[in-house]
């Protein structure tokens, strides 16, 4: 069939788009009208870590989003799996703020056991934090973030320990 044959070939001579883009949203149709399982899934996971926005038909813009003939429970999925990505890594953040807060009042997560160590280690976490504009958390569904961004950003918070020193 022509349509294998035409996306193979774009596939290996240009490759699916990494992030996301008016070209990833047309990938994204193509595959489905299509039936590119493969392909279609590859561009859903592309889409879900590169997506900064729940609005990927407005990409395409006003004209495409009345004939867009991917159906809805299609992008409600994609955006829904983008926003409990985006939770679950902002809930590790709130995780390892919420054990240095209680630190004090249980036991110091210090390996050296120094109270100093941990609240040094909270106040670079969270200045990191607010100067990634990272905290407090943003509320859903986190336009301007995308699961890649955040997962770059929380490996860059930079954090400093009182042991250190």
């Amino acid at each position: 069939m022509f349509t294998d044959f035409w996306i193979r070939h774009l596939v290996e001579k240009v490759g699916i788009p990494q992030e996301m883009c008016a070209v990833l949203a047309l990938w994204l149709v193509m595959t489905w009208v299509f039936k590119k399982e493969k392909e279609f899934n590859q561009v859903i996971t592309n889409m879900q870590e590169t997506s900064a926005t729940h609005s990927i038909k407005g990409i395409l813009g006003p004209y495409m989003q009345d004939i867009f003939p991917v159906p809805d429970s299609i992008i409600d999925t994609i955006n829904k799996s983008r926003r409990e990505h985006l939770t679950f890594l902002f809930s590790h953040l709130e995780a390892q703020i919420a054990i240095l807060q209680s630190s004090y009042h249980n036991d110091i997560v210090c390996t050296n056991k120094q109270l100093y160590c941990d609240a040094t280690i909270l106040g670079t976490l969270m200045q990191t934090a607010l100067e990634s504009k990272l905290w407090p958390i943003p509320m859903s569904p986190y336009d301007g973030l995308s699961v890649n961004k955040l997962s770059s950003a929380l490996r860059q918070l930079r954090v400093a320990s009182y042991c250190d020193y």
